[in-house]
């Protein structure tokens, strides 16, 4: 499908004499614009002194057809018409001018959380537990940092651990085949009342970091929920 150009020279009162064809000629454009051949059309001003009308078809015939109809050409109103044939086509239009999505790329940080529950006498042993197994199990490439925060629920903590990874390919090299599946050693499953035996992972989109992650390492997070009668401070 190629497009063409169908240019107009009118009379130099074009605009005083089209009244009694225009309401035919606009009918004769409207149906050409239903079939789909029209793309658009109007005249020129300043001065008026002729119009511009842009077809699609695959030959030129379409705005051929359409010049040897219109009532402005059959009257005298149109002193020569014109079809730029090549054909050509766009470079630009107005959909190619619209700003364009961008295509999401691979996440460049992968949230790793699962989450848990204890008693208020053995949430310090789970925090020594964490710091003293978990994270140099993880080695030294990864860092990880405890933030204590309150919630109204008497006798219970809930422990909450965000892993930040690279990649999910990271993420198996950790937890094996299944990745949904929790990672939970004996003496730390010894620690708690209940854990989530499956994990949830979320694509970061904003990130607040000091540093980006390296390649196969990941950061942690590990937070406390409370009662605020352990605490001494209101929720």
């Amino acid at each position: 499908m190629a497009y063409f150009a169908l240019f107009y020279e009118a009379v130099n009162d074009f605009i005083a004499r089209r009244g009694a064809y225009r309401d035919e000629h606009l009918q004769l454009a409207c149906e050409a614009h239903a079939r789909g051949e029209l793309v658009l059309a109007g005249a020129l001003a300043d001065p008026a002194d002729g119009a511009l009308l842009i077809f699609q078809g695959e030959s030129p015939a379409v705005a051929e057809a359409f010049a040897r109809q219109d009532p402005y050409v059959k009257n005298a109103l149109i002193t020569n018409w014109t079809v730029r044939t090549g054909p050509w086509w766009w470079a630009t239009s107005r959909a190619s001018l619209r700003p364009k999505r961008r295509r999401r790329s691979r996440p460049e940080m992968i949230a790793r959380l699962w989450s848990a529950r204890t008693t208020p006498a053995l949430s310090d042993s789970y925090l020594q537990h964490f710091t003293e197994s978990v994270r140099p199990d993880w080695g030294a490439s990864r860092a990880s940092w405890c933030d204590g925060q309150y919630a109204p629920a008497p006798g219970s903590v809930e422990i909450l651990v965000t892993t930040y990874w690279v990649s999910f390919a990271a993420i198996d090299a950790f937890a094996g085949a299944d990745r949904e599946a929790a990672v939970v050693a004996a003496e730390a499953a010894a620690l708690l009342t209940d854990y989530d035996r499956r994990v949830r992972h979320y694509e970061v989109a904003i990130a607040e970091s000091p540093q980006p992650l390296r390649a196969n390492r990941c950061s942690a997070q590990l937070s406390l929920w409370t009662s605020p009668e352990r605490s001494g401070q209101r929720p």
